[in-house]
């Protein structure tokens, strides 16, 4: 265990600059003084995973000492449970949903009858990793069209999910070409957002996997307002994401630093529907009952329907553009 946290300092914070050198100290003070907290927490990794799953997850999850996740207002026994509770509800309730690798993909629903090239897929890849340990995607091709970074836990004995990221087309894509692409998938999607669709996919997922409340980080409290990235990193960040989740119902929670989204799937009352536009929503109705049929066949306990895979697409810059 000892090694293993040594090789967390080289390998979170490399170099041998003068700045490098002051983050391995940062660091190193910080495991020293969490150090009961970290104990605890590489025990509980190890009996969860087994040493062969923990070297294979990495040292990343070591680093939530140092720096801020899902919440820049959490402190580091907070992140540490919070990292060690999913990957036990995961190894203990839902194997076929342990990704342990950066490069490890499942898809989860194929959209192709709906719009050429779509599908949604769930990874772990490293540029989210202060934000969730699992990312819930929709991609067109290999494109990244919208992500959902999230991560479980129980809390006083309730499965919860909690979101520490929302984002769309990555800066490498052209803003011209991102709204075309947003829009012809609104279409193809009955005037449903992509970001709207799979928010929809999320919670049906915490649905079928009985969570019991669904938490999303507010604008104040995403990570990247930590002053662990500098003071003036926050002003920065393009979406605000209270506006995302109040578009799509979310209410102020019991946790001051998130947000609570129903869990039910949208459904608009018949009578609240423009005549013109009832055709559509029926339609629509129609393809969210195909996607969340989808993943319900594919998820536990239908874990034989789960195909691993290799990485889906590339990295896009760490704070990447929201979607429209």
């Amino acid at each position: 265990m000892l090694g293993t946290i040594v090789k967390s300092v080289f390998t979170l914070q490399p170099g041998y600059s003068l700045r490098a050198l002051n983050n391995k100290y940062k660091l190193t003070l910080q495991i020293a003084r969490q150090w009961p907290e970290l104990n605890a927490f590489l025990q509980r990794m190890t009996a969860a995973l087994g040493q062969h799953g923990l070297q294979r997850l990495g040292v990343d999850c070591i680093g939530v000492v140092q720096w801020p996740y899902l919440s820049k207002c959490w402190e580091a026994p907070q992140r540490l449970e919070v990292v060690a509770s999913h990957f036990e509800v995961l190894a203990g309730q839902f194997p076929a949903l342990l990704l342990l690798g950066r490069d490890e993909s499942l898809t989860l629903c194929e959209l192709s009858s709906h719009s050429p090239g779509c599908r949604l897929v769930l990874d772990r890849p490293i540029w989210f990793k202060r934000e969730g340990e699992l990312v819930l995607n929709l991609f067109q091709g290999d494109l990244r069209v919208a992500s959902l970074a999230f991560s479980l836990c129980r809390s006083q004995g309730e499965l919860c999910l909690f979101i520490g990221a929302v984002q769309g087309i990555h800066k490498g894509v052209d803003s011209e070409t991102s709204l075309a692409i947003y829009r012809d998938l609104t279409k193809d999607f009955e005037g449903l957002r992509p970001r709207s669709l799979l928010l929809e996919g999320l919670k049906c997922l915490a649905r079928t996997l009985g969570v019991a409340h669904l938490y999303a980080v507010s604008d104040a409290c995403r990570h990247h307002r930590h002053a662990y990235f500098g003071n003036d990193k926050g002003q920065d960040l393009a979406a605000d994401y209270d506006v995302i989740w109040r578009e799509h119902g979310a209410s102020v929670s019991n946790h001051a630093d998130f947000f609570a989204l129903p869990l039910a799937a949208v459904q608009r009352a018949q009578e609240d529907i423009p005549a013109k536009k009832r055709a559509m929503y029926r339609r629509r109705q129609a393809l969210l009952d195909d996607v969340f049929a989808r993943l319900q066949a594919a998820l536990p306990g239908s874990g034989d329907n789960l195909e691993l895979q290799g990485k889906q697409g590339s990295a896009p810059d760490e704070v990447a553009s929201a979607g429209a």
